[in-house]
């Protein structure tokens, strides 16, 4: 799956963010998420539907959180979540996404902004 940033300033270019995510999906997925793994790869992102916490218990990297709302607006950010800790988002998002630390600077991600998951 893919997924392209449409940020809300109208001058910002549009960005592919990701090329490879991947929707985790089952109770198992949706339990281990990326824990225990060394890096990303060969993923680039990692969706949850309908997720309202997330923790970086046993990862070995910090992450960037990315949630969407039903629209698939950008309705809260967490950059670089250190290993050990507990992220819950200020709103219920209908999608939570997990980028490697650095991305959201990167991209300029910001609240309001439009992300599109490409299946």
């Amino acid at each position: 799956m893919k997924m392209i940033h449409y940020p809300s300033q109208m001058y910002l270019p549009i960005r592919i963010v990701a090329v490879n995510a991947f929707m985790a999906r089952g109770f198992w997925r949706r339990l281990l998420g990326l824990m225990f793994r060394r890096a990303f790869k060969p993923m680039d992102a990692m969706i949850f539907a309908a997720c309202r916490a997330i923790h970086t218990h046993f990862m070995k990297f910090p992450i960037d959180v990315i949630c969407l709302n039903s629209s698939n607006f950008v309705c809260d950010i967490a950059d670089t979540i250190k290993p050990g800790r507990v992220f819950v988002p200020r709103i219920a998002p209908s999608y939570l996404i997990e980028l490697p630390a650095g991305t959201i600077r990167e991209y300029g991600i910001k609240n309001g902004d439009f992300i599109v998951i490409d299946k």
